[in-house]
């Protein structure tokens, strides 16, 4: 897809389930969640991420409307948050932005 072409390194799962597999795996640089998944929805998965203490930023999207959804993701963490329909560059540069965002609390924690 367009984000392994940018260069990235993808893993895609079919449910919030298999999200908790992978991160049980590896570590990821970012979670790109859907809201609205089966088995567990984004806002699920990313709950049981913060009781894990696996603190990976995750980006949101959703299809839904309103703003009830957004402003529980944002107010429990959440880096970002995108309503479908995304446009590619629109999606790619606000990956960008929180990955360099990360990098650099990162290197401020060592100090």
């Amino acid at each position: 897809g367009f984000l392994s072409d940018g260069n990235y390194d993808v893993v895609t799962v079919a449910d919030g389930g298999d999200a908790l597999m992978e991160l049980a795996k590896r570590r990821f640089d970012l979670l790109v969640l859907d809201i609205n998944v089966p088995t567990l929805t984004g806002l699920k998965v990313f709950e049981i991420m913060l009781q894990k203490h696996i603190e990976t930023p995750a980006l949101f999207i959703t299809g839904m409307t309103g703003t009830e959804v957004e402003t529980q993701s944002l107010e429990m963490g959440a880096a970002g948050f995108l309503r479908k329909p995304i446009a590619k560059d629109v999606l790619l540069h606000k990956i960008r932005g929180i990955l360099q965002r990360n990098r650099r609390d990162l290197a401020t924690s060592v100090e």
